[in-house]
């Protein structure tokens, strides 16, 4: 038996790639009238390396540029959302009703996330905090060993899910 599922966490790093696996993620939670989980992960800089920037820009300089990267990050989340036409649509249809229902409503069946850390530790992370049954995310193979080698986040993701996890490749013309 299939378990239920309530929720779909798509993990996007915003590249043309993930808005092409955004379709299938939009797609499955429609078809299951599931909720949908957006993710981006901004990477944490290593311990090192911020210490030289904060020790270039100041504490509270860096603070700022990791706030405002946060903010716009959710903006062009919330901004894509809400000008594509298409994922308005996919999103509309995860109650199965396009034409009827608002978009308030549909909204409500949306959560953006923006988190910062380890990548692959957010993810599996998120998929279980938010309850998801499944993750979607896009792959893009760059060449022939990597088609048979899955990248590190995606091979990663794949190793610590509990749950069913989805590799979108990009399609052979783009």
């Amino acid at each position: 038996m299939i378990p239920e599922m309530k929720k779909v966490l798509f993990a996007t790093d915003l590249t043309e790639n993930a808005r092409y696996a955004f379709k299938y993620a939009a797609d499955i939670a429609a078809r299951y009238r599931a909720g949908l989980v957006i993710l981006h992960v901004i990477e944490d800089v290593p311990r090192n390396a911020e210490e030289e920037i904060i020790n270039m820009l100041g504490e509270e300089r860096w603070e700022e540029i990791n706030s405002q990267h946060r903010k716009s990050t959710q903006e062009v989340l919330i901004g894509k959302m809400s000008e594509n036409k298409m994922i308005r649509l996919a999103l509309s249809g995860l109650t199965g009703q396009i034409d009827e229902q608002p978009v308030s409503d549909i909204d409500k069946q949306v959560e953006i996330v923006v988190q910062s850390g380890n990548v692959v530790e957010e993810i599996i992370s998120q998929s279980e905090s938010k309850g998801c049954g499944m993750i979607v995310m896009a792959y893009v193979s760059r060449n022939m060993m990597e088609r048979f080698i899955v990248g590190g986040v995606c091979r990663k993701v794949l190793r610590r899910s509990k749950k069913p996890v989805l590799l979108v490749p990009m399609p052979d013309n783009t």
